[in-house]
């Protein structure tokens, strides 16, 4: 009867129990080796945003005035070249993945998910349903963090992280940062959404996501130690601390000139991250210099004074040698460029800023005053001409001849649309053995 009885309740729990395909808690594989994509956020997360590139965000006064006083020799510290990135920023930065499960062997539960990440950092998820330490408990730089599994989601919250930044530009993170993270898992790519509480320097959460790819990855071990400490900016006093007085931060402006962002955008105010925002912002037919839409023809200058932004979506770039990003795609045409055109005299100053599609956040600038007179005049900041020569063909449209050494290696034309929003370079020319020819649409900035 015993056995019976016991062949029964198998029988019945072999019925009750969740078949494939109905179960209401799946949980996801997420272990293994994950590559790392960057087709989202890419220079945030490699080398850095620039200086005063804080839109997007929403700062208190602290947060503001930590981040304006950022300086990019702060890394030249000897306390700072190796300090590694917080568990909040630091699977935003180039981190491929190695996870790993541990289990309790009598229950085969998850007590642990192990991360470990680029450099040789770890970063343990605590599954065994312990508590968060007290309030006054050490941080470190990974955090403390726990997880439970929602069905198919893993949700983390994170804790008792040392201040840190969230951008290597220098919006900052403070020790109080509170980190909300779901993990999912689709076929080969795994999602991460993390949301940041963080009071003390931010009005709103800071909300991002990070994707990577199932693949081999090699995760090299952490090298860093006093044999590669360095003095990195010679002559600098230990006891100095790289940093910028409230308002003397002038790579703020610098942003904002070439983007032609607001001030208080680039700033991070709370009211720039909503739609209605942007009804605060001059029209577009207020945005057009007087001068644009009056051209004087006496001047020799076509109506194009003011700041112009490149707009890549209208843009064909072609040339022989195509050039590959890191994210993977095609590098012929730069990340961004503007160009600025102010009169001065008979003639105009003509500046262009460019960023190439590349692992850096530098620039490089080309500028020259011309007058349109078919004369040459020198070029500073050129690989590809030492002089150029202008000459208007009629009131919207200019020829420029970039001259090296005293050949001709590029032609441009310049024509403005009739109501005054867009130029177009029509680019033929050749630069260090590639040829080039461009079609680049700007369109009138703020």
């Amino acid at each position: 009867m015993f056995r019976a009885r016991l062949a029964g309740a198998f029988v019945l729990l072999a019925l009750l129990a969740p078949r494939p395909g109905f179960s209401q808690t799946t949980q996801a594989d997420i272990t293994g080796d994950w590559g790392n994509r960057f087709h989202e956020d890419l220079w945030e997360r490699r080398s850095g945003l620039q200086v005063g590139d804080f839109t997007g965000f929403a700062f208190t006064d602290a947060g503001r005035r930590m981040a304006e006083s950022w300086h990019p020799a702060w890394f030249s510290l000897h306390e700072n070249q190796c300090r590694p990135h917080t568990g909040i920023y630091g699977l935003r930065g180039p981190a491929d993945l190695h996870i790993t499960k541990q289990t309790d062997p009598a229950s085969n539960r998850a007590i642990a998910y192990q991360i470990d990440w680029s450099f040789g950092q770890v970063r343990t998820i605590w599954m065994d349903g312990r508590p968060h330490p007290a309030e006054y408990a050490p941080h470190t730089w990974a955090g403390f963090s726990t997880g439970a599994w929602d069905g198919n989601t893993l949700a983390v919250t994170t804790t008792h992280v040392k201040a840190g930044y969230l951008q290597r530009n220098g919006a900052p993170h403070s020790d109080q940062a509170v980190t909300r993270e779901y993990w999912v898992r689709h076929g080969d790519m795994l999602l991460l959404t993390s949301i940041v509480d963080d009071p003390a320097y931010y009005e709103e959460p800071v909300i991002k996501t990070t994707n990577w790819i199932r693949q081999d990855v090699t995760i090299p071990p952490y090298l860093c130690g006093p044999a590669h400490v360095a003095d990195e900016v010679v002559g600098q006093a230990r006891e100095k601390v790289p940093h910028y007085l409230p308002g003397e931060n002038d790579l703020i402006q610098e942003f904002t000139s070439q983007r032609g962002v607001p001030r208080e955008a680039a700033l991070g105010a709370r009211a720039s991250l909503y739609p209605e925002y942007a009804l605060t912002l001059p029209t577009p037919e207020a945005r057009i210099p007087r001068t644009a839409r009056i051209p004087n023809p006496e001047s020799q200058i076509p109506a194009l004074f003011g700041t112009w932004t490149l707009s890549i979506a209208k843009s064909t770039f072609n040339n022989n040698l195509r050039r590959g990003s890191i994210s993977g795609t095609d590098a012929s045409a730069p990340q961004w460029r503007t160009m600025m055109f102010e009169a001065v005299g008979g003639g105009v100053k003509h500046t262009t800023d460019t960023q190439v599609v590349a692992n850096d956040t530098g620039f490089y600038r080309v500028e020259y005053t011309a007058a349109f007179d078919g004369r040459e005049y020198p070029v500073v900041g050129s690989t590809a001409f030492d002089h150029v020569a202008l000459r208007q063909l009629d009131a919207n449209t200019y020829e420029r001849i970039g001259r090296d050494r005293g050949e001709v290696v590029e032609t441009a034309n310049y024509r403005l649309s009739a109501n005054g929003r867009e130029l177009t370079v029509t680019v033929d020319g050749r630069s260090q053995g590639v040829e080039y020819h461009d079609v680049q649409v700007f369109e009138r900035a703020p």
